[in-house]
C-alpha cells in the first residue's frame, strides 16, 4: 500500500510543479525519471532522461534525510520496515526539495588575486 501511495505522491508533486517525468514500475520497486517520454523501456532509453536533474534532486533529498540511489537507473525499493511515518517524511521532503532541485547549479570559479 505504501509503494502505491509513494508512487502517486511523487507523480502528483512533480506534476503539480510541471516537471516532465515518468513514474514507472511496481509499488515494491519503481523508478521516477526526469524525461519528456511517456515510458522508458530499456537502458538505451535512459539517454532521454535528465540525469543532472536527478543528481540535483538526489542531493536535495539527502539534505532532508531521505536517501535515494545515486544512480538514476536504479529502482526505489519499498520494504516491510517502511511505515506511514517514513512515507509521510519522504513525501514532505520530496515536496520541499523540488524547488531547490530545479535550480541548475554550476561549479564555483575562484578568482585569483593579481
Amino acid at each position: 500500500a505504501y509503494g502505491k501511495k509513494l508512487m502517486r505522491g511523487i507523480d502528483s508533486i512533480l506534476g503539480h510543479h510541471s516537471v516532465p517525468h515518468v513514474v514507472q514500475g511496481t509499488p515494491e520497486m519503481f523508478q521516477f525519471l526526469f524525461t519528456k517520454k511517456r515510458h522508458i523501456y530499456n537502458y538505451k532509453d535512459m539517454k532521454y532522461c535528465d540525469k543532472m536533474q536527478y543528481s540535483r534532486f538526489q542531493y536535495e533529498m539527502l539534505r532532508r534525510g531521505v536517501m535515494f540511489e545515486e544512480e538514476n537507473e536504479e529502482a526505489v525499493y519499498i520494504s516491510y520496515s517502511h511505515s506511514k511515518r517514513e512515507l509521510d517524511h519522504t513525501l514532505a521532503a520530496f515536496e520541499d526539495s523540488v524547488h531547490d532541485a530545479l535550480i541548475p547549479r554550476t561549479a564555483l570559479r575562484y578568482q585569483t588575486a593579481d
